[in-house]
């Protein structure tokens, strides 16, 4: 009995030593890390300084005055005028087909179906709800009438 408690004493600090040393080998690991994370970060904040001062000298008043007299006559650029917008509603859309009508019911009951939401359904409401107009389908060629 009297080499058991020295025994385990001995196995205890051979223990607490490893961890020790488990531990301290770990924190250097961390610090090595944290210290190429630190070069990594200022290798890219060098790099985006660099852009930025390039993105300005690229980016100019005089220079682009420049480019646009150089280039006039291919580009066609003219100044921004009140009178080049208009509203989304005086936009002409293509009109829709039957078909597409119907493929944008069958979805709509689909998203309805899938969602659980009324909103999409159209018979959830007395009201019909506006139907988006575009899309893939809207561009496709027009069909000929017979």
């Amino acid at each position: 009995m009297k080499y058991v408690t020295p025994f385990i004493g001995l196995c205890g600090l051979t223990a607490v030593i490893f961890w020790t040393y488990n531990t301290n080998y770990q924190t250097r690991q961390a610090f090595d890390r944290l210290d190429a994370l630190r070069g990594e970060i200022a290798a890219e904040g060098e790099a985006i300084r660099v852009l930025s001062v390039e993105w300005a000298w690229l980016n100019r008043p005089e220079r682009l005055r420049r480019l646009i007299a150089d280039h006039e006559e291919s580009l066609r650029l003219t100044h921004l005028r009140a009178d080049h917008f208009a509203a989304a509603d005086t936009v002409p859309f293509p009109p829709l087909s039957e078909e597409t009508e119907l493929e944008e019911t069958e979805e709509a009951e689909t998203l309805a179906s899938a969602s659980g939401a009324a909103l999409f359904s159209a018979s959830s409401s007395s009201t019909p709800a506006p139907r988006p107009r575009g899309g893939a389908a809207a561009f496709a060629a027009p069909q000929s009438a017979q």
